[in-house]
């Protein structure tokens, strides 16, 4: 009986495909986040945090889901308890098109279909609700998870709570994914540097 990729179900020859197929079960070197709370989760969200393209070639709903997080964690982090949510979000939403990380398919049309998804009461993503770590790595399952929606939302505003710029980090945490400090991002780097203030765990 012949071998054949157990996921994508391509056959033999496999000794090349093997080592390229982001889709292979079981491999070691793909790990994609998160691992539940969306329809189609990804591989090396570090990297594509960036590179501005983390939104990027995901399903609607999830970009939904993803943007009202991302605000909603901000929102706590802040500790502003914005009473009006809406405008908060629309003002989130206009720095995130602003910054050029939404995706290449969004349009105004777009934007309102997002806000109705955070106004709706019987979603988990429901911008009164508000949202701590804790809930996000329960609903999600990565405990990773909330460093990405808050890397994501510091893009967008350009600075992080406390007023850290987060660039260095997000450049060092693209680089380890990438398996290493190789191809010269180390010496970008300064960790001496880096102000660390504004970064929670």
């Amino acid at each position: 009986m012949s071998e054949s990729c157990a996921t994508c179900k391509k056959t033999p020859p496999l000794k090349v495909h093997r080592k390229v197929c982001g889709r292979q079960q079981g491999s070691a070197d793909i790990n994609l986040s998160p691992p539940r709370g969306l329809e189609q989760p990804i591989a090396k969200p570090s990297s594509r945090l960036d590179n501005g393209t983390w939104l990027h070639n995901r399903p609607e709903a999830d970009v939904y889901r993803l943007l009202i997080d991302a605000y909603r964690l901000r929102v706590t982090d802040d500790c502003s308890g914005d009473p009006d949510r809406l405008g908060g979000f629309q003002g989130f939403l206009d720095l995130v098109a602003s910054r050029k990380l939404l995706p290449p398919w969004w349009a105004q049309e777009k934007g309102a279909a997002c806000k109705t998804l955070a106004m709706d009461s019987s979603q988990w993503q429901h911008l009164q609700h508000t949202v701590e770590k804790s809930d996000i790595i329960e609903h999600y399952g990565d405990p990773q998870f909330p460093m990405q929606l808050r890397m994501f939302a510091e893009a967008a505003i350009g600075r992080g709570v406390g007023g850290a710029d987060g660039t260095q980090m997000r450049a060092l945490m693209a680089a380890m994914e990438q398996g290493g400090m190789g191809g010269g991002v180390a010496s970008m780097i300064d960790m001496t540097t880096m102000d660390m203030s504004g970064l929670r765990t």
